[in-house]
């Protein structure tokens, strides 16, 4: 699997989102334009909990820019939970994970099957 590439806001984004829903976890979609992934996309009628966060796929627009998804563990853990690995084995490509206490190197990025994949961060 190649190398994802996100931009840095994407990524100012994420951490703010993240830090701004602590104690619940944030999700949110990956959306690519020309190569990079530029935005975060919160899916309509997304759920926040102290240990979930999840939302309908039946909500979403047919978008094939939609690369994976992004969501935060209030935990120090970036480790996929079970639930973590079947919404990935649905959801995209990518699959990125940042945990508690929200930095960039807090961020790790999975594949669909649950396999560490590599990223950068792009101006």
């Amino acid at each position: 699997m190649a190398e994802l590439t996100i931009s840095a806001d994407v990524i100012d984004f994420i951490m703010a989102a993240a830090r701004n829903t602590y104690p619940n976890e944030f999700i949110g979609l990956l959306r690519m334009r020309e190569g990079v992934v530029k935005e975060v996309v919160i899916p309509p009628l997304s759920t926040y909990g102290q240990s979930f966060s999840s939302f309908r796929h039946d909500m979403l627009p047919a978008d094939e820019n939609v690369v994976g998804i992004v969501h935060s563990h209030p935990s120090r853990s970036s480790q996929p939970s079970r639930q973590d690995l079947n919404l990935f084995a649905q959801s995209g490509r990518y699959h990125m994970i940042i945990c508690y206490p929200y930095r960039l190197e807090d961020i790790s990025l999975y594949d669909k099957d649950g396999k560490r994949a590599e990223y950068k961060v792009v101006d």
